[in-house]
C-alpha cells in the first residue's frame, strides 16, 4: 500500500537524521593524532570547508525531515550540543560560519526541493501540545520505548567522554535530564503511535537528547498530522475535519504482520507465507475533511442494527460543530429526534404540515404534471389510461390559474392547490364519468399532505430542522409527502440564498418510494446540490436500492456489516476496484464479519481503506 511505504520511509528518514547528527558529533569530538588526521582529511578543521559542512548538514536534514524549519532547528540543536560540551565556543567566527552555511544551504534546499518535489508543510507542534493526551502505555509498549531509548543515551554519552568539557552538570543535562524529558513527551503520545517501529525510533531519538530533538519533534508531528501515516487528501490521523472514530485496521499489501484479529481468519489476509492483501492492525483516530472530498456527499450502507443511525447522528453533530452547517433530517422512523438535545434545531411533525406538490419553481407545468402523475400512479398502482387522465386533470388545473407550458413567465404565478385539483376533477367528472375514478385518489392526496400548516421549505434551509414523518398515517402518505418535499427542495435550491451550508440526511426506507422515482429524485439531488452548498447523506440497508450514479459519485462511502451476497459483492468491488481479485475477496470477507458499530470506510480517489470503530453520542458533543 502507498501509505505503508511512505510511513516506513518517514521512519527511516527520521532515524537517518538522528544517526547523521550522532556521526557528525563523533567526527568533531574525536581525539588523538590518528583521529585528528582523519578529521583534517575531511576538511572539518578548514574554515571554508566548515561552512560547506554546515550547509550540507542543513540540506541533508531538509531532505530527511522534509521541512526547512526542521532542518534549521536540527542544526541549531546540533550547535547547542557542541557548545555545551565545550567543543565549540560562541564567538564571531562561529556566528559567521553558521550564517554563511545557512546562506549557502538556501540555494541547495531550493535545488533539492525542485528536483525531488519534497513538501515544505510547517510542523504542527502547537497542535501536538494542545491535543488531548494521557498515560496509557502498556508494559510491552514501554519496553519497546525504553530499550532503544537507553541505546540512544549510551550512544551520546560515549561522545561526552571524548569531548573537552568535564563539567558534571553538562553531562547530567545532556545525557540524563533532556532524554528523560523527551521520553516523557514520547510517553504522552505513545498510545496513538501506529506500530512497534514508530515507538522504537521515538525511543532511540529521545535518548539522543538535544541531538535527537528536531527529528523527534518532526516524527511526533508527522504521526499526529496528515502527511506521515496516510499521505492522502481527505482522510487524516490528526484533528482535521470530522472525527469518524478509532481506526483499528487498514488494508495493506505485503507480508502479513500485526494482522487485525477481530475478523475471521479468511477475512484477515488473502494468503500466508507470501505477499498478500491483509488487514493490518492500527490504533489511531480518523478524521475526514469534507472540503477535500471529490463531492461532499456520503452514503452509509449496512444491515439493520449495525449502527448506521448512531454514526449518522455523530456525523450530523460533528458537521454542525466543525463546519457550522445547518442540518435537515428527513426522519422516517423517529430515530433522530434526540439530536435536538445536542444542537439547536426544530422538530417538525409532518402530519401537521401541508405541502403543495403543484408548485413549479423551475419546472414547466407539463413536466410537473408528468412527475406527479407518475408518483401517484405508481403509489396507487393506477393503469396507463388513468395516469394519462390524471396528467390532463393537473394540466387543466394549471390552465385555470393562467399557467401554461408555452409561457415561462406564467410559471412564477401563485400555483393551484390540491383543493383546486379536486374541484377540477369533479367538474371533468360531470362531463366524462371516467374522471370520477380518479377522485378518491386525489382526495386522499389532498387530505394527507394538505391538512395542516403550510411548510416553508425556504425556512427549513435557513435553520436546522428534523422532519418527523412517523405521524403520517400510511406508507403512501409518507411516499407522497417525501416526493413533494424532495421535489420542492430541488427547486428551492435555485432560489434560496443560503447563509450556511446544509447537510441533508435522507434514510432510504425500503418500499417507501417507487424505485424509479427514488432514483430520479436522489440522482437530481446529488447532481445539482453541491454547487448550492448542500452535503447529502443517504442511508440504506441495501446498496442496490441506491442509484449507481450516487454510489459512483459519493465522496465518502461507509459500509457496515452486510449479509446479502449480491450487496457484499457489489460493495467489495466499489471499495477494492475490479483490478485485483484477492483484494476484493479480503474486503468482501471483512464486510461479512464486521462487528456492530464497526464500519469500513473508503473515500473516492483515496487509496487508504480503513476499518473503524464508530463513536457513540455523549453529552460532551452538545453544541
Amino acid at each position: 500500500m502507498v501509505e505503508m511505504g511512505i510511513s516506513a520511509l518517514n521512519l527511516i528518514k527520521v532515524l537517518a537524521s538522528s544517526l547523521c547528527n550522532l556521526l557528525l558529533v563523533l567526527l568533531l569530538t574525536v581525539q588523538g593524532p590518528a583521529e585528528a588526521a582523519f578529521s583534517a582529511s575531511l576538511g572539518i578543521i578548514t574554515p571554508w570547508l566548515d561552512i560547506i559542512v554546515s550547509a550540507v548538514h542543513i540540506a541533508v536534514s531538509f531532505i530527511l525531515l522534509n521541512n526547512a524549519l526542521s532542518a534549521l532547528l536540527n542544526r541549531t540543536f546540533f550547535i547547542v550540543y557542541l557548545v555545551s560540551m565545550g567543543y565549540e565556543h560562541v564567538n564571531n567566527a562561529l556566528l559567521f560560519r553558521e550564517m554563511a552555511g545557512l546562506m549557502l544551504s538556501l540555494p541547495l534546499i531550493v535545488i533539492v526541493k525542485h528536483v525531488t518535489g519534497l513538501p515544505s508543510t510547517a510542523l504542527e507542534f502547537k497542535r501536538l501540545v494542545k491535543s488531548r493526551v494521557g498515560f496509557k502505555v502498556g508494559a510491552n509498549e514501554l519496553f519497546v520505548l525504553l530499550i532503544p531509548h537507553i541505546g540512544g543515551v549510551i550512544s551520546v554519552l560515549a561522545t561526552s567522554f571524548s569531548a573537552y568539557s568535564t563539567d558534571i552538570y553538562v553531562i547530567v543535562v545532556n545525557n540524563a535530564l533532556v532524554p528523560v524529558i523527551l521520553l516523557f513527551m514520547v510517553m504522552l503520545v505513545s498510545e496513538e503511535l501506529s506500530g512497534t517501529a514508530d515507538r522504537a525510533i521515538m525511543g532511540f531519538t529521545s535518548g539522543l537528547g538535544v541531538l535527537g530533538l528536531a527529528p523527534l519533534i518532526s516524527l511526533m508531528a508527522m504521526e499526529r498530522t496528515s502527511g506521515a501515516l496516510y499521505p492522502s487528501r481527505a482522510l487524516y490521523a490528526s484533528k482535521r475535519g470530522l472525527y469518524l472514530g478509532k481506526a483499528v485496521a487498514t488494508l495493506t499489501y505485503g507480508y502479513p504482520s500485526n494482522a487485525y484479529r477481530k475478523l475471521r481468519k479468511s477475512a484477515r489476509f488473502s494468503g500466508e507465507g507470501r505477499r498478500a492483501w491483509y488487514w493490518r492492525a492500527v490504533q489511531h483516530s480518523l478524521y475526514v475533511d469534507l472540503n477535500e472530498l471529490n463531492t461532499p456527499h456520503i452514503i452509509v450502507i449496512g444491515s439493520s442494527g449495525s449502527g448506521k443511525t448512531t454514526l449518522v447522528k455523530h456525523i450530523v453533530l460533528e458537521s454542525s460543530r466543525v463546519y457550522g452547517h445547518n442540518v435537515l433530517i428527513i426522519d422516517q422512523h423517529g430515530e433522530y429526534k434526540d439530536l435536538a438535545s445536542f444542537i439547536k434545531c426544530k422538530i417538525i411533525d409532518a402530519s401537521r404540515c401541508s405541502l403543495n406538490p403543484l408548485v413549479l419553481a423551475n419546472t414547466s407545468p407539463r413536466e410537473r404534471a408528468l412527475q406527479l402523475a407518475h408518483a401517484v400512479s405508481v403509489t396507487f398502482r393506477l393503469g396507463l389510461l388513468q395516469r394519462k387522465m390524471l396528467e390532463e386533470v393537473i394540466m387543466k388545473t394549471y390552465e385555470l390559474k393562467g399557467i401554461t407550458s408555452g409561457d415561462p413567465a406564467t410559471w412564477r404565478r401563485d400555483p393551484p392547490t390540491l383543493q383546486d385539483l379536486v374541484g377540477v376533477c369533479k367538474e371533468l367528472g360531470k362531463e366524462i364519468p371516467e374522471y370520477n375514478r380518479l377522485l378518491p385518489y386525489i382526495v386522499l392526496l389532498s387530505e394527507h399532505i394538505s391538512g395542516g400548516e403550510w411548510l416553508s421549505v425556504e425556512e427549513l434551509l435557513l435553520e436546522s430542522a428534523i422532519i418527523d414523518m412517523t405521524g403520517l398515517s400510511s406508507d403512501f402518505a409518507r411516499a407522497l409527502f417525501l416526493d413533494t418535499l424532495m421535489y420542492t427542495l430541488i427547486n428551492k435550491m435555485y432560489t434560496t440564498r443560503l447563509t450556511k451550508k446544509v447537510m441533508l440526511v435522507i434514510e432510504e426506507a425500503r418500499g417507501l418510494l417507487p424505485r424509479s422515482l427514488a432514483r430520479e429524485l436522489l440522482s437530481r439531488l446529488f447532481a445539482e446540490s453541491r454547487k448550492f452548498g448542500f452535503s447529502i447523506v443517504v442511508v440504506s440497508q441495501e446498496i442496490r436500492r441506491i442509484p449507481k450514479v450516487l454510489v459512483d459519485n459519493a465522496g465518502l462511502r461507509v459500509f457496515f456489516v452486510l449479509n446479502e451476497p449480491r450487496s457484499v459483492e457489489e460493495a467489495s468491488k466499489i471499495i477494492a476496484g475490479l483490478d485485483v481479485k484477492e483484494k476484493s475477496l479480503v474486503v468482501a470477507e471483512a464486510i461479512r464479519t464486521l462487528a456492530p458499530h464497526t464500519f469500513m470506510i473508503h473515500a473516492t480517489g483515496v487509496d487508504a481503506i480503513f476499518v473503524v470503530k464508530s463513536p457513540f453520542l455523549t453529552r460532551s458533543k452538545s453544541a
